[in-house]
């Protein structure tokens, strides 16, 4: 990006910032339901086996709240009851860190929209950079002041549609399916040739397409997203040969 663009991008984050944020206040009538949210964090954590620290909860309450006052000006996401959100965009989020092998660097989140699962990933894993993947202009200056309120120097954010993106430059992807996913598959299978993970958050038939596509050249996974009926979180590790030790990544007998 040109100097001449990242100012104009600068400039518009700044503008549609002060707008939104025009007459909002996060704690003035908000305190119950911060308040609410902490306490379903802390109750529904044990049964996705997360373990939060008070800071993690913090930001996701922080989080929480620009996505209340960001939706009133903007259609970010439809939000749901306070336990849902903390169940299936917060927690949910939150299974995919611990999943991630150590020694991976770089994580892109495709479509991140309200920044899920991409956020919570970045502030779970610091030392991972997450590069948030959003076309949509209002959005993706969401997904910067996010960034900017959190203190998320791990994060940046690239307004630009997946299908433009060059593979070969994360080593882990992760995706939420949208209704046009079936459509995205193509373009998430070129972006994941450089990638030694991929995690997808999607429903039952999606999960099957997805293991029917990705068999020949990935170990696949899935598992019950807890607390739903139909969440799936699709886990797929690399088998392809390594360049440098010239041995599979991961066999399919481990």
């Amino acid at each position: 990006m040109g100097s001449s663009q990242k100012d104009s991008w600068d400039d518009a984050c700044c503008c549609l910032a002060s707008k939104c944020f025009s007459g909002a206040s996060f704690k003035t009538g908000a305190g119950s339901v911060t308040e609410t949210i902490h306490k379903l964090l802390l109750d529904y954590s044990p049964a996705f086996g997360v373990v939060l620290s008070k800071t993690e909860i913090q930001k996701f309450l922080e989080y929480y709240e620009l996505i209340q006052d960001w939706n009133r000006k903007i259609n970010l996401t439809r939000l749901e009851s306070p336990a849902d959100f903390a169940r299936f965009h917060i927690l949910e989020s939150c299974l995919i860190p611990p999943r991630i092998e150590a020694d991976i660097n770089s994580l892109v989140d495709l479509g991140s929209g309200a920044g899920l699962p991409g956020i919570p990933i970045a502030i779970m894993r610091p030392l991972l950079m997450v590069s948030l993947i959003e076309s949509n202009l209002k959005k993706a200056i969401f997904l910067k002041e996010v960034c900017r309120t959190l203190r998320l120097e791990n994060v940046e954010v690239i307004r630009n549609r997946f299908e433009n993106l060059e593979s070969g430059r994360w080593e882990c992807l992760t995706t939420r399916a949208i209704e046009s996913f079936s459509q995205m598959l193509p373009h998430i299978e070129r972006l994941s040739s450089g990638c030694r993970q991929v995690f997808l958050l999607c429903n039952p038939e999606l999960a099957s397409l997805i293991e029917v596509r990705f068999s020949d050249q990935w170990m696949f996974h899935q598992e019950l997203v807890p607390e739903s009926r139909n969440r799936i979180l699709v886990s797929l590790t690399a088998l392809q040969v390594s360049r440098e030790t010239a041995e599979p990544l991961v066999s399919r007998e481990t």
